[in-house]
């Protein structure tokens, strides 16, 4: 068996560094694998350009058997067309990486995102029944051919709403490689001290809609810290300028920070607030972990006083606070700060043991190539589906929606 990757993109981010960092430990253990790719993506530069032993397959000249086995992210369910030129029948596998994968592909996305159980959406989806109805046979059949992997429990339960699907989900959660050597003994700060707040993230819009939350609630938190607070951000993006002044705490930007220099810089925090890759970027250098909403959170929910939680305490491998996590779960930015003051070295720990056990690389590795050797669900069997079938106004109205949504994102630039 020998597992391919396609994921063509020329951007960094969560998903391409966690696809990058799968294929090196399945190559670590000795697995075949490969990657489809043009030269001039992430996963060509940052695998076969540095001489790691996995693959390369021209996205020009695939030929691929049954033996192989093509692992793709959910959203690729629609741009198969790309891999038109397979030859051959390939097992597929679909990794859900995020809960709009699928969504964004139906004809009112930005609706079922913003306002998924209102009157409205249900006659929209009714108006566009036969899409959705072709989604929801996809997922059926794909998880009862054993090719369907959710990243989490958040990613599970949008589809399972939108689509009207219910099964029992596999997970494979996001995975990080490193493990800390150094010393657990985290360096609780004094009174008089500095203390070093980090965010990271892509500087994109959805990312500082919520960082500026962040930022709003430092201010408005009045606590007796708040003099001593540095908020250092990590990253880099379109919305970087988006980004709000404040003129009660200092503000650090560093750009983009790689490899050792990201480590070190992680290591001279005292917390860090974030979600997704890099939630996890901060546990697994014993740095106290605080997810912040997603970004695909509601106004409503950015705004309420409690919506902060220790990485520790979610459920189903979620990297964000969902809206459906319960109140005393949930902490004020104060009572975030209160309890990092009083038993820094605790939650460190307790964030450090929960990535350990839950989303460390090796272990997330070997449950995936145990759970991908059963799948049943060949090239052809996807192609039977016709879920890139369109009609005529389906497809005039996907290219408007397309043209509306590029227009937005030149206007936030």
């Amino acid at each position: 068996m020998r597992l391919v990757f396609y994921y063509p993109s020329r951007g960094i981010g969560g998903a391409q560094v966690l696809f990058q960092r799968v294929c090196i430990e399945l190559s670590n253990l000795d697995y075949k694998v490969a990657i489809i790719s043009n030269k001039d993506c992430f996963l060509y530069q940052n695998l076969i350009q540095k001489g790691t032993n996995v693959g390369f397959i021209d996205i020009d000249n695939i030929s691929l058997s049954p033996d192989d086995v093509l692992v793709l992210s959910l959203d690729k369910a629609f741009q198969m067309k790309e891999l038109n030129r397979i030859n051959g029948n390939p097992r597929l596998v679909f990794w859900d990486l995020h809960p709009f994968n699928l969504v964004q592909w139906t004809l009112f996305s930005l609706f079922y995102k913003k306002y998924p159980l209102s009157f409205f959406v249900k006659i929209l989806k009714r108006f566009e029944h036969k899409r959705i109805s072709k989604i929801k046979r996809f997922l059926e059949v794909a998880n009862d051919s054993g090719a369907l992997f959710f990243m989490c429990q958040n990613n599970y339960r949008f589809n399972a709403k939108m689509f009207n699907v219910n099964f029992n989900p596999t997970y494979f959660p996001v995975a990080i490689s490193e493990k800390y050597e150094g010393d657990l003994e985290s360096v609780i700060p004094s009174k008089e001290s500095i203390i070093r707040i980090c965010w990271i993230s892509r500087l994109a819009v959805d990312k500082v809609k919520v960082l500026n939350q962040l930022i709003s609630d430092i201010e408005s938190s009045n606590c007796s810290s708040l003099n001593r607070i540095v908020l250092h951000i990590v990253g880099s993006g379109d919305a970087e300028h988006n980004i709000q002044k404040s003129k009660k705490i200092k503000i650090k930007m560093h750009g983009v920070l790689k490899g050792n220099d990201l480590t070190s810089h992680i290591r001279g925090m005292d917390l860090g607030f974030s979600m997704g890759m890099s939630a996890l970027e901060f546990a697994i250098n014993c740095i106290p972990s605080i997810l912040v909403p997603s970004s695909a959170a509601t106004q409503m929910d950015l705004k309420r006083d409690n919506k902060y939680m220790f990485l520790y305490d979610i459920e189903g491998y979620d990297v964000a606070v969902e809206n459906y996590y319960s109140n005393d779960k949930r902490l004020k930015f104060q009572d975030v700060l209160l309890r990092i003051e009083k038993n820094k070295h605790l939650h460190a720990k307790k964030c450090y043991d929960y990535v350990l056990s839950s989303h460390l690389t090796p272990s997330v590795v070997k449950n995936m190539v145990r759970k991908i050797g059963s799948s049943s669900f060949y090239l052809n069997d996807f192609n039977k589906l016709n879920i890139e079938e369109s009609t005529r106004l389906e497809r005039v109205t996907l290219i408007v929606k397309k043209l509306i949504k590029n227009a937005l994102e030149y206007k936030n630039k």
